[in-house]
C-alpha cells in the first residue's frame, strides 16, 4: 500500500525540523519595504549575514530558509541554512553535501556550493560553523579554482533557485532575484 504524499512530506518535515512545528508560510501580501530593500520582498536588511533570505520547501511543505549571499567584489556566493526565518536555528546537513544555486539566464546554468573545509567550515567572517559533524554553511567557489567572475559587480542580477537534497528528498525555493550584498 503506497503512503499518501502529503503524509510523507508531513513526516519528513517534521523529522527535518526535529518534530518542532514547520517553518511558517510568508505572508501572501508583500511587507511594506524599507530601505535597501529589494522588490519582491527579498530584503538585505534582516537577514543576519546581509544575505537574501528565501523559505525552502519540500514536495510544497515549508522546511527550511536559505540565506543566499552573493559578493559583488569577488561574486562568491556564501548559504546558509536555517529552519526559521530569522536566520537563528541552523539547519544542518551532513559535511559531504552540496547545494545547487541554479541560475537559468547564465551559463554555466548553475554552480555547486560546498562547505569550505571539514575541521571548522568557517564564514567569511570567521565563524566556525560545524556542529556535531554537520554544518548548515556552504560556499562557491571556496577553494576548488573555478570562475566566479561571471557573478561579480554591483549592478549584477539573475533569477536564481537553491536546492539540495535532504534525506534523498528535493528541498528547493521558488525562483528569485540573485542580487549582490554591495559593500
Amino acid at each position: 500500500m503506497k503512503l499518501p504524499v502529503v503524509f510523507l512530506a508531513l513526516t519528513f518535515s517534521l523529522i527535518l525540523t526535529g518534530c518542532s512545528k514547520p517553518p511558517e508560510e510568508p505572508a501572501e501580501q508583500p511587507a511594506p519595504q524599507e530601505p535597501h530593500e529589494h522588490p519582491g520582498g527579498h530584503g538585505h536588511d534582516h537577514a543576519p549575514h546581509h544575505g537574501i533570505m528565501v523559505p525552502m520547501k519540500s514536495n510544497g511543505i515549508p522546511v527550511a530558509y536559505a540565506e543566499v549571499k552573493l559578493h559583488d567584489d569577488k561574486g562568491d556566493i556564501e548559504i546558509w541554512l536555517t529552519t526559521d526565518e530569522a536566520g537563528t536555528q541552523p539547519f544542518d546537513l551532513p559535511l559531504d553535501a552540496t547545494i545547487d544555486l541554479i541560475t537559468s539566464k547564465l551559463e554555466p546554468a548553475g554552480v555547486v556550493l560546498a562547505v569550505r573545509n571539514t575541521t571548522q567550515n568557517e564564514d567569511e567572517s570567521g565563524t566556525p560553523t560545524i556542529r556535531d559533524g554537520k554544518t548548515n554553511y556552504f560556499i562557491f567557489p571556496g577553494d576548488t579554482g573555478k570562475d566566479a567572475s561571471h557573478f561579480q559587480g554591483k549592478e549584477f542580477t539573475t533569477p536564481a533557485q537553491v536546492r539540495v537534497y535532504v534525506q534523498g528528498a528535493l528541498v528547493i525555493t521558488q525562483e528569485f532575484e540573485l542580487r549582490p550584498h554591495v559593500h
